[in-house]
């Protein structure tokens, strides 16, 4: 947990900077596809210029074109402001996560939501493989635990993709019509309230990932498993790094029926 303290620490040093900019950043579209602001940048700097000291190993990023998957099986991931388009000061839907892929797998992730931590003093959500997923307090570290839901029609799901394609899915069509749902905020928002089960402000018991990309999802996964819940693809088959586009994050006692849904073999 040394290093996610390290990380947590560089974050809240750089919270006011983070504030301002999200109240001031200009947006400007990308070349190919959504916006990016200066506080997108500034993050990127900030992260960039830090999370080498930790572990030195190749950093890849939103901002930054790479082949993908790496051809190091060790590099970090990062997504400097997940929700671009909700950050602003009367918005808790903005975060930026990332994660350490060790030998191909997820050894730690993070996620930090700036005006949480603002407001509450707990923004910071943290997993360590095989050591648990937590929420930094102010009075210690909070261990999380995903929902215990088993009735899939009383489930709150939220969808994360882009709005405009999410129609395009049958699976998700399906989705919509047998449980309570909605577009997500974003997904580090979507991961953190997953994660932290019945406990969380806005009680959320799967998310549907649809054509997101690796810095979207990875640090979710980690972060979802060690809180004892379940990530697979849209038919029930592992996540790898060349399967992380479209998952199913759930707490696990719900995953067999939302994959039926899709895929009915797998009752």
């Amino acid at each position: 947990m040394e290093i996610t303290e390290k990380i947590y620490r560089l974050l809240r040093s750089q919270q006011g900077e983070i504030l301002r900019l999200s109240r001031t950043s200009v947006m400007r579209e990308k070349e190919v596809k959504g916006f990016v602001g200066e506080l997108d940048l500034f993050l990127q700097t900030v992260l960039c210029d830090f999370l080498p000291s930790l572990i030195d190993c190749k950093i890849v990023s939103e901002e930054i074109k790479s082949a993908w998957p790496p051809v190091s099986s060790d590099f970090w991931i990062i997504d400097p402001l997940d929700g671009t388009d909700n950050s602003g000061m009367l918005s808790f839907n903005f975060g930026t996560m990332g994660a350490l892929i060790e030998r191909g797998g997820i050894s730690l992730a993070w996620i930090y939501l700036p005006i949480r931590e603002q407001v509450f003093g707990d923004g910071f959500f943290f997993a360590v493989r095989g050591n648990g997923a937590f929420q930094k307090t102010p009075i210690g570290f909070k261990p999380l635990h995903v929902s215990d839901k088993r009735d899939f029609e009383k489930a709150n799901v939220f969808l994360e993709g882009e709005s405009k394609k999410l129609p395009e899915s049958p699976f998700i069509c399906k989705i919509r019509q047998n449980t309570r749902n909605r577009n997500g905020m974003s997904c580090a928002l979507s991961f953190a309230l997953l994660a932290s089960g019945f406990h969380a402000p806005i009680p959320v018991d799967a998310v549907i990932s649809y054509k997101n990309e690796p810095w979207d999802n990875l640090p979710g996964i980690l972060l979802t498993e060690e809180a004892g819940g379940k990530v697979t693809d849209f038919y029930g088959r592992p996540w790898s790094l060349e399967n992380c586009g479209s998952l199913v994050f759930s707490n696990g006692l719900l995953h067999g029926q939302i994959i039926a849904l899709n895929c009915p073999a797998f009752r």
